[in-house]
């Protein structure tokens, strides 16, 4: 039997070192990342806002005096978004009319 010869490349071990550095480093980017940003698990935050949209929903009644769009937005509702029957228009322009009287 013929002895064994057991043959080391320089190049693969650095290349193999390198990439282990490499891969450390990666690893503290993204502990950094995850720290900075007081990363959460993506369940818990896609839950969190899923809940949160629809109890908004529940807080507009479609029977109320006010149209969807003055209710979610105020006087920063567009004119044009307002939908009937909507109570928001009566009372601004009966004040500009009798302004206007005046």
């Amino acid at each position: 039997m013929s002895p064994k010869t057991e043959i080391y490349s320089r190049s693969d071990h650095n290349s193999s070192k390198e990439l282990l550095d490499r891969v450390k480093n990666l690893e503290q980017q993204i502990s950094a990342l995850c720290i900075r940003t007081g990363a959460r698990p993506r369940t818990q935050n896609s839950s969190y806002f899923r809940n949160r949209s629809r109890s908004r929903r529940h807080d507009f009644n479609p029977k109320g005096k006010l149209c969807y769009f003055h209710f979610r937005f105020g006087t920063k509702c567009f004119p044009e978004e307002c939908q009937p029957p909507c109570s928001w228009n009566k009372k601004p322009q009966e004040n500009q009319e009798n302004s206007s009287l005046q």
